[in-house]
């Protein structure tokens, strides 16, 4: 297993989940519930956050290949969105990640695993950005690579599943205000890690050469063509040639044969007749 590719990839999707500041958020939307159904949504929430990133990560390349996205672009967006999510984790008004309308909503429905628990409070915009960049990755088309990023969403997964199950006791052991002091130390990590994803795909963006006009290639192909078809020609022409009567050689007026090729090299004239 890629150790580094695994702990780079748990320490941002920690950071991008942001389990203690998620705790508030999970109370907001399962109000007046048990501990008991609190707890089913919370496993229910990380099992399918679990499986949206996993096929997210299977599919990346696809996905990449079928809008005709580079990776270096994904980096560059997925930089954007990590440094906006940064951002309202450092503001306090980021805090509660969900409008008023959207809380209603939730609270009137009494499954809250899929929406929104696991997406987008889980498996948001920036989890599924980080899965489509590591799928783009050489290092993790490789078996080791799917081990590590595969064991980086479970073992975060877990970490957010346990702080979820002990909601109400950190929240009573925190208090609010150290709910929001963890939350905006979590901010201010994930805006250097987007800092760096906007960095590296900009630096790739930047140093790939251009791609050649098509037109260009194409007078390219053409010309290769022409110089391997006079190649394979010149033995038979020549031959030819030589073979040729002396009464036959042409005068000085008359261009021969090799002369009358498109393909043909240099200009041969004759001023008289052999003998």
């Amino acid at each position: 297993m890629d150790v580094t590719l695994y702990l780079s990839t748990l320490v941002t999707l920690i950071a991008i989940m942001d389990p203690i500041g998620a705790v508030g958020i999970f109370i907001g939307i399962t109000p007046g519930e048990s501990e008991r159904h609190r707890r089913r949504q919370a496993a229910l929430g990380c099992l399918w956050a679990l499986c949206l990133m996993i096929l997210f990560f299977a599919l990346g390349d696809r996905i990449l290949q079928f809008f005709g996205i580079t990776l270096d672009a994904v980096q560059v967006g997925g930089g954007l969105i990590l440094l906006k999510i940064a951002f309202d984790q450092l503001s306090t008004s980021g805090l509660t990640k969900h409008s008023a309308p959207e809380d209603a909503a939730s609270r009137l429905q009494q499954d809250v695993s899929m929406f929104p628990l696991a997406m987008p409070l889980l498996a948001g915009p920036g989890a599924l950005t980080l899965m489509i960049t590591e799928a783009g990755h050489g290092q993790a088309s490789a078996i080791s690579g799917w081990i590590a990023v595969a064991g980086a969403v479970v073992t975060a997964l877990v970490v957010v599943w346990i702080t979820l199950d002990r909601a109400t006791l950190i929240q009573r052991m925190l208090g609010a205000n150290g709910v929001g002091a963890i939350t905006r130390l979590m901010g201010f990590i994930l805006a250097c890690i987007a800092a760096q994803m906007t960095i590296v795909g900009i630096t790739g963006i930047v140093d790939r050469p251009p791609a050649p006009p098509i037109e260009s290639a194409e007078e390219e192909r053409r010309a290769s063509e022409d110089k391997m078809e006079l190649l394979f020609s010149m033995p038979v022409r020549l031959n030819k040639w030589v073979a040729m009567r002396p009464e036959e050689c042409p005068s000085l007026t008359e261009p021969t044969q090799l002369e009358q090729s498109p393909h043909a090299p240099i200009r041969i004239e004759r001023s008289a007749p052999l003998t």
